[in-house]
């Protein structure tokens, strides 16, 4: 007798499998829908974050103008307490006082403008930015960017941020300083104005003159002092190849950018805010960058020979301040 393939089944099972063809036409149309589907899901994904995020920046809004409108009842009746927000003597609120008007849950108030009643309302939701004027919508959905998340950075000294200047005070002690001054460049120099581009608040902020002398002398009165940032890291996936470093982070000045910060990090272009005070070695180099402006830097004192070393940066696209030129700096890939 003859064992054939209908005997034992084996027909019928060549019959109902699939071939390596088959499997391969189903496992291509599984990835067009997925291709298809995908953006299609993560779209409307995006769409109810937008909406969420625009319905906690109203929420917000309402909140705050109906708490101020609970306010000036209790006033009225004589029940404010100390603990309660006095709107009409505001004309902006911090984020604490915020939190005691509405429940902020995960939102974040940037900016808001009080006059009798919220003017204007700038809010991150859900990774958003919404901005409300008098109540309607401006602008909503733009992708959020809190300075400071895509960078590391730490606490350092503190900086003179302002200061009062005593005219007299200061043309007697210019006088008798060791400067080499031109006739009529102290006068200049003691009202605030600018002698070959640079005024006495800039000198003094970027240390050209004791900061303690001059107090001693009474030239500058009532000086601020604030603490400062310096950026030690930046990650690319966060913040991209075109990056633009923010004045503040925490309501502080960035006034350094220390060694290695930006190092290796495959950057196209870099805007650096006025702020910077110092550039640290390597601060930027192994990247990308075909073009550098330093023209604005116009607090700076110090910037490391090596802070862009190994970028093809040529002289035609440089932009050099005071002594920092394109040859004062190694932009060159050869080891220092």
């Amino acid at each position: 007798m003859k064992l054939t393939n209908s005997k034992i089944g084996g027909g019928h099972l060549l019959n109902n499998a699939f071939t390596l063809i088959e499997l391969l036409a189903v496992i291509i149309i599984l990835a067009i829908v997925a291709l298809i589907a995908t953006p299609i899901i993560l779209d409307v994904v995006e769409d109810a974050r937008i909406s969420a995020g625009k319905s906690e920046s109203q929420m917000i809004y309402s909140g705050i103008n109906n708490y101020c409108e609970t306010i000036k009842l209790k006033k009225q009746m004589g029940t404010l307490t100390s603990e309660d927000v006095d709107c009409e003597s505001k004309t902006t609120f911090t984020t604490e006082e915020i939190s005691k008007m509405v429940n902020l849950g995960n939102s974040k108030v940037l900016e808001n403008t009080y006059n009798g009643t919220l003017t204007y309302l700038k809010v991150e939701s859900n990774g958003h930015i919404f901005i409300l004027e008098n109540g309607k919508f401006v602008e909503e959905g733009e992708i959020a960017f809190t300075p400071g998340e895509c960078f590391t950075y730490e606490t350092i000294g503190t900086y003179v941020d302002s200061f009062d200047l005593n005219y007299d005070a200061c043309v007697t002690y210019m006088t008798g300083t060791s400067f080499n001054f031109q006739s009529g460049e102290i006068d200049l120099l003691c009202k605030g104005e600018s002698v070959d581009g640079v005024n006495l608040n800039q000198a003094i902020k970027q240390g050209i003159f004791d900061i303690n002398e001059l107090r001693s002398n009474n030239v500058i009165t009532n000086v601020v002092e604030k603490q400062g940032i310096e950026i030690t890291g930046y990650d690319n996936s966060c913040g991209g190849y075109d990056v633009v470093i923010p004045n503040t982070i925490e309501e502080k000045q960035v006034i350094s950018i220390g060694e290695n910060a930006f190092s290796g990090n495959s950057l196209t272009s870099v805007t650096i805010p006025d702020s910077v005070k110092i550039i640290e070695n390597s601060a930027f180099s192994r990247n990308e960058l075909t073009k550098l402006n330093l023209s604005n830097l116009i607090n700076i004192t110090s910037i490391d020979k090596a802070a862009f070393w190994c970028n093809p940066i040529t002289p035609e696209n440089f932009v050099g301040i005071d002594e920092y030129n394109y040859d004062s700096f190694d932009f060159s890939c050869l080891e220092i």
